[in-house]
């Protein structure tokens, strides 16, 4: 049941995570759900409630299985209706719920409910083989590699900014491990993954990796993550995996603390979280667990091979459901080279450009759809200042970007959805005139709002590509 419990930790420290860094509004904003499921604040908050209550009753009974459905339909919901943009770690997450799901079927069907049954196991190292791989895929790309258009470049950048680290040749070397360092684990990690041997030793690289991405804003995925390694570790292993690594007197435990504690404090990235002592907290707490998990990667790697299990007692029908899963995660993860999404297929640092196309094994061409759909605006006026409503809320922000029409293209989903919203939040109603060209037809309203009202606009109500991105493809997109 270990993996269960540190998968309930992952979703808490999503929640975690989004609660710090934008607060209320993370509860109660419906504005530009991602798959469409408009909530109001009310319903969209008791969702985010629930999800939370469950994750708890998860890491405190994970026996309990009508909670594994509950938790699959409270994220599923939680994904449709999310705002503006979805993690990636979520639909890696939903997946880790889906196979949890179809697991409870097959222990329906064999009659010992409660059992995790080896499918399960099979599953989940499939999705997390595939994460690191279809990551690795999408960072060949010359917009990630290049240190200027590199995102990867521009957190690391970002962090050291935060540190007061200005010296220009360490600045340049850790840019460099950002990027090149990055790709080369997520490279390594899942085919080490696949030999008994460099199992242990892939499962400490992969700490290795998630640990920086953690402490720059990124511990709700490292956490998810480290709940699908444990799924390489033989569930009857645990007991005496814990107690070698931890019943070993209280000074290495104390050091264990101390340790995460002073890397939480001094090394974590607070600055962008809108409540940052609790975002401290939190950090202090990822960098013990991370800690932890470095010491059992550890005494795994001193026993040497770690053995496959489960495969071989897996059925035809649980063969077949790992096989669908797997396309479902694939075709979720190349959508990009198929011309279908780039959002939520894990290309966090690149390949999220539709146009120009950069990626240096997939060229344009081969992209079969076209469905990305762009807003260029020509002209608009009579658009509220920002500064006049409350600095971080969904008009603010929606405001802003509209007001950077020079610099940006819109998806279409974002565009009206942002227009109606600032039609119907400001009083007195403004008159919006603008002027833009969608899908390669030119469009001069003179009143949105009554346009909005006489016509019903019609476009893709979810975000599949970036809501917004910038006209110059030299700046660096970072999602």
């Amino acid at each position: 049941m270990m993996f269960l419990r540190l998968l309930a930790v992952g979703i808490l420290a999503h929640q975690s995570f989004a609660l710090c860094y934008e607060g209320k509004s993370y509860l109660t904003s419906n504005f530009l759900p991602v798959l469409g499921l408009g909530l109001t604040s009310r319903l969209k908050c008791a969702l985010h409630l629930v999800l939370i209550a469950l994750a708890v009753l998860l890491l405190l009974w994970p026996q309990w299985w009508p909670l594994y459905p509950a938790l699959f339909i409270t994220i599923s919901l939680v994904i449709a209706s999310y705002s503006f943009r979805l993690s990636n770690h979520l639909i890696v997450l939903w997946f880790m719920m889906l196979t949890l799901c179809l697991d409870l079927g097959f222990q329906i069907l064999s009659g010992r409910v409660g059992e995790l049954t080896p499918f399960l196991f099979a599953g989940i190292q499939v999705i997390v083989i595939l994460t690191y791989l279809i990551s690795f895929f999408h960072k060949l790309n010359a917009e990630y590699l290049r240190d200027e258009t590199s995102c990867g470049a521009r957190l690391a950048k970002l962090y050291l900014e935060d540190r007061k680290i200005i010296n220009p040749r360490l600045v340049k070397i850790y840019s460099f491990l950002s990027i090149y360092g990055t790709l080369a684990l997520e490279g390594l990690i899942p085919l080490l993954l696949l030999v008994p041997a460099t199992r242990p030793l892939a499962i400490c690289l992969a700490i290795v990796l998630h640990l920086p991405l953690g402490l720059l804003c990124n511990f709700h995925f490292s956490s998810v993550m480290y709940a699908g390694l444990s799924a390489f570790i033989p569930p009857e292993e645990w007991p005496h995996l814990l107690r070698s690594a931890f019943l070993v007197g209280w000074p290495p435990i104390v050091i264990y603390l101390a340790l995460g504690l002073f890397m939480g404090w001094r090394l974590g990235l607070v600055s962008l979280f809108r409540y940052r002592r609790a975002a401290l907290v939190v950090q202090i707490l990822f960098c013990i667990y991370t800690i932890a998990a470095m010491v059992v990667g550890i005494v795994l790697f001193s026993q040497g091979p770690l053995s496959t299990f489960g495969w071989q007692e897996l059925g035809a029908a649980q063969l077949f459901a790992i096989v669908i899963v797997t396309a479902l995660f694939l075709l979720n993860g190349l959508s990009p080279y198929l011309g279908l999404k780039t959002e939520f297929s894990l290309a966090m640092f690149s390949n999220l450009r539709h146009e120009p196309w950069r990626h240096l094994l997939i060229p344009s061409h081969w992209r079969p759809f076209n469905l990305a759909s762009y807003v260029r605006i020509e002209r608009i006026e009579g658009l509220p200042q920002p500064v006049r409503h409350k600095p971080g809320d969904t008009l603010n922000t929606v405001l802003i970007w509209l007001l950077a029409r020079e610099e940006v293209l819109y998806s279409s989903y974002f565009f009206h959805e942002g227009l109606k919203l600032v039609c119907q939040s400001v009083e007195p109603q403004p008159v919006v005139r603008v002027v833009y060209v969608e899908r390669g037809e030119r469009h001069e309203i003179e009143d949105y709002a009554r346009h909005m009202s006489e016509r019903c606009h019609r476009y893709l109500r979810a975000t599949l590509f970036p809501y917004g991105i910038s006209n110059d493809p030299s700046i660096p997109y970072c999602s």
